[in-house]
């Protein structure tokens, strides 16, 4: 997210595509709420970065894993962004997704050389993400009553 450019941001596929990841060019259908978050720092800027550095905006900001710490240690000491990425994936299981579709929500290199040659962002992904974002937000909100918690799973 800290290099992530505003061209890499598809708002009508909902969907990021990343000109450069571990597995090379991808495409990351992305759930309503964060891409909320991400249209909002959008429009905070007009850096070439959704992120830009506070110090020098033509450059990404750099700060993120010193940043996640402080935020979420005095709460939750123990969490850690690959601890995050688990969670969704448990929480896309919760809400009764595929193992090959949880796969392609987290960017997992497995699905193939056809993926290559695909550059439709598959709707079905982001109706995915999107229930995975609903069910996280409603698991978080205090006023939600008929949620079942996220079940606590081992790393």
């Amino acid at each position: 997210m800290e290099g992530l450019r505003r061209i890499e941001v598809d708002a009508r596929s909902g969907a990021l595509r990343l000109v450069d990841s571990k597995t090379g060019e991808s495409i990351r259908p992305t759930g309503r709420r964060a891409f909320d978050v991400l249209l909002d720092a959008l429009s905070r800027t007009n850096s070439d970065f959704v992120f830009p550095s506070p110090v020098e905006p033509s450059k990404p900001y750099r700060g993120l894993p010193k940043a996640f710490k402080r935020i979420v240690s005095a709460k939750l000491p123990d969490l850690t962004p690959h601890k995050l990425r688990h969670a969704f994936a448990s929480a896309a299981e919760d809400v009764g997704l595929s193992v090959p579709t949880i796969g392609a929500l987290l960017g997992h290199a497995d699905s193939g050389v056809t993926q290559g040659y695909i550059h439709k962002v598959d709707p079905v992904l982001v109706e995915a993400a999107n229930r995975v974002a609903d069910y996280i937000a409603r698991s978080m909100s205090a006023k939600a009553s008929n949620v079942i918690p996220l079940k606590e799973r081992r790393a």
